[in-house]
């Protein structure tokens, strides 16, 4: 089952999260999600959406920002369940003329590094695992922010709210 897009939201309190993810959860449109820690709160995998369910989101009480990301191309679906690794959600901003050699280099390039990776209208979206935070910095610093077309790079940690 392929991912239709993504969905990151960020809210003006962040006492309203824990509310938001209650009825995010019963969501039809929603998948997964996972909340983040960086330039957003929650990162969603979203099924098949419209104008509806990007409504949907944005009526939820306290969200302050919503990125939707409608995927062109999955290379690799997000996974069910992250295990005992660390995981960051990367959101990349590409250069247009870019696109073709980005699609064939990432796979590649970063093939043990990946859980998921998809190619959105608008960005890159990927899921990177490491053994701890600075393996996941190091592939972002050293092997993804040189390469060619690479405009802009969010990083957001991905936080299991059940080992808190």
């Amino acid at each position: 089952m392929s991912t239709a897009s993504y969905a990151f939201l960020s809210f003006k309190e962040t006492e309203m999260l824990l509310p938001a993810i209650d009825g995010i959860a019963r969501m039809e449109a929603v998948r997964r999600w996972y909340a983040v820690e960086g330039h957003y709160h929650l990162a969603l995998l979203l099924g098949e959406t419209g104008e509806e369910s990007e409504a949907e989101l944005r009526a939820i009480p306290g969200v302050s920002e919503l990125m939707h990301c409608q995927v062109s191309e999955e290379i690799q679906e997000a996974p069910g369940e992250l295990h005992d690794e660390t995981y960051a959600f990367v959101i990349i901003e590409f250069d247009e003329k870019s696109r073709a050699a980005l699609e064939t280099e990432l796979p590649e390039i970063l093939k043990n590094h990946w859980r998921s990776l998809a190619f959105c209208e608008c960005c890159i979206v990927g899921i990177l695992a490491g053994e701890h935070f600075e393996q996941i910095d190091a592939v972002i610093n050293g092997i993804l922010r040189p390469l060619d077309g690479i405009l802009r790079l969010k990083r957001d940690w991905i936080i299991d709210l059940t080992k808190l």
